[in-house]
């Protein structure tokens, strides 16, 4: 409630979310680009060598409304950003924009040594990437400790953050 409250208003409750299935081993950039290709299980999937970071790969998705308020959605251990999906309804209705980034599972395969805020660094890289000044912050179960990295890398970027099932 706190992240349908502060972010669209009274009027957009309950982002119910749903365990997706394991994740696949990690992907090169070749293998990466034919899985999220149309008519594939990641379709929809975007993905970008981000120009800092040593030009890392990171793959997200997007849901709602594309020139809505943008909402960085971090999802928990186990799942994917497209675990997102199922709100797109409610995003577009409430005027978000909904990036899900991979963080680690799914499309993702961070570095073994990968710290907390290694990972609250790619979300702050993906924001760059896409251009975003300043974002609201979501997060799910485990997605919960990169949020607050990012809350604390970056405090004057973070308009709201909503935590749930932290």
């Amino acid at each position: 409630m706190l992240l349908a409250t502060g972010i669209a208003g009274a009027g957009c409750a309950g982002l119910a979310l749903y365990r997706s299935r394991r994740a696949p081993s990690p992907l090169g950039q070749e293998e990466l680009s034919a899985r999220t290709a149309p008519n594939t299980i990641s379709a929809g999937a975007k993905w970008a060598a981000t120009a800092t970071g040593g030009g890392e790969a990171i793959t997200w998705w997007e849901f709602g409304d594309p020139g809505g308020r943008p909402l960085i959605a971090l999802h928990g251990l186990g799942i994917t950003g497209r675990s997102f999906a199922e709100q797109d309804a409610l995003f577009r209705a409430c005027g978000i924009r909904c990036i899900a980034p991979n963080l680690i599972g799914g499309l993702a395969s961070p570095q073994r040594d990968a710290r907390i805020s290694d990972l609250s660094a790619t979300v702050l890289r993906l924001a760059d990437h896409l251009g975003l000044a300043r974002f609201s912050l979501a997060s799910v179960s485990w997605g919960t400790l990169p949020l607050l990295g990012v809350a604390a890398l970056a405090p004057a970027r973070v308009e709201r953050a909503g935590l749930f099932g932290a």
